[in-house]
């Protein structure tokens, strides 16, 4: 069995390699983004595990056909995770389909292991009440099972390209399943993620301004189209991306604009472009881009066209 571990100078690489999920994902800090996805799993399990050097925010759902345990095993500083604080490491449980939102800090590790419902069925899981369901740790304190999964994760890591290949990978996928269910088995103390009213409501803006990126929504516009008040939508939209509206919007004009840039026609022009998504200031555009991305628009668009053969 390989183990793929790549390195992604981009975000909008990244979002292209998770291929099992329905994601988005856009880098909030400034500056130049660097991101490792390790990669191993078969058509029953799968392991992914993800460090990034800047804040990002993640929307998904999950594929169907599987049960995906997700684990912060370290954290810089602090993560959302639906609507919920995370200061230190967490698990959490999360069923077919589900609408999760990540804001994971920079230097933070995740991890991720899907297997199949069948599996958990089997060892006796009550998958209504195991799933959506978060497990966070107290500030200073390791788990025995997230010290394990971390463990299990750094000899993965060092393992060479021969070594990864003759893996037995039914054992590790074991071992790994068995620290999750540990940590479930071995405390009660866990908080249910259902997602509540507050939450749907942040992710009809968040559906709302995705469709129609071709302008920027008013805050008056979408107030009329989710039929609620701008200061509940503000703070409903905060409690689960902790962003504001205006923020994201601006966050998701940026992500745009630079996929226009990666991938260039032979006439793209920065402030065609910038103009498009509903930036009227062409200096402030760029330095805003700058600021976020760690180059300037043209150099973007420079490497786009090298890329591609444009002259």
């Amino acid at each position: 069995m390989n183990i793929n571990t790549l390195t992604y100078n981009d975000v909008d690489q990244l979002s292209h390699a998770i291929k099992r999920a329905d994601l988005e994902i856009y880098q909030l800090e400034s500056g130049q983004f660097e991101g490792t996805l390790s990669k191993m799993g078969n058509k029953r399990h799968t392991i992914d595990v993800g460090r990034y050097k800047k804040r990002v925010l993640s929307n998904a759902t999950q594929a169907s056909g599987a049960i995906t345990f997700a684990a912060i095993i370290e954290n810089s500083t602090s993560c959302q995770f639906k609507s919920k604080q995370i200061t230190n490491t967490a698990i959490a449980c999360l069923k077919e389909q589900s609408e999760t939102s990540f804001d994971i800090a920079k230097n933070t590790t995740w991890t991720l292991f899907k297997t199949q419902p069948k599996t958990l069925e089997s060892l006796g899981f009550d998958l209504s009440t195991l799933t959506e369901t978060l497990i966070t740790h107290p500030d200073n304190y390791i788990s025995k099972n997230i010290l394990n999964i971390k463990n299990l994760i750094t000899e993965l890591d060092q393992l060479s390209f021969e070594e990864s290949i003759l893996l037995n990978e039914d054992i590790i996928f074991d071992r790994m399943l068995s620290y999750y269910i540990d940590e479930y088995s071995s405390t009660s103390d866990y908080t249910t993620m259902k997602t509540g009213n507050c939450d749907h409501l942040a992710g009809k803006v968040y559906d709302y301004i995705l469709s129609h990126s071709s302008y920027v929504p008013t805050l008056e516009e979408i107030c009329l189209v989710t039929g609620d008040q701008a200061r509940t939508l503000q703070r409903c939209f905060k409690k689960r991306y902790n962003l504001s509206i205006w923020t994201f919007q601006k966050v998701h004009r940026l992500h745009m604009s630079r996929q226009q840039f990666i991938l260039p026609l032979k006439d793209t022009n920065v402030s065609k472009v910038a103009l498009e998504h509903g930036f009227t200031h062409f200096s402030r555009f760029s330095r805003e881009y700058k600021d976020l991305f760690g180059e300037l628009p043209s150099n973007t668009i420079k490497v786009g066209k090298q890329k591609l053969g444009i002259t």
